[in-house]
């Protein structure tokens, strides 16, 4: 799962390039603020799950709850 966020942005850049000529800009800077992010989101998420299980799965129902209410 890591390989595929982390080469995203690489993805993003291979089939850009042939965009070049055309006034398209991507916002890779956007983009690795974004995956930075999520990443760190998660690392927490799964930091509190191997330190406290029930804390994990407690706060894992009130965000599904939350998910679906956004």
């Amino acid at each position: 799962m890591l390989m595929g966020i982390g080469f995203m942005p690489l993805n993003l850049w291979i089939y850009s390039r042939y965009w070049a000529a055309l006034a398209v800009s991507v916002p890779y800077q956007n983009l690795l603020i974004t995956l930075a992010a999520s990443l760190v989101a998660a690392a927490i998420g799964y930091l509190i799950t191997w330190r406290n299980p029930k804390a994990g799965l407690i706060l894992s129902k009130v965000f599904k709850i939350l998910r679906y209410t956004m």
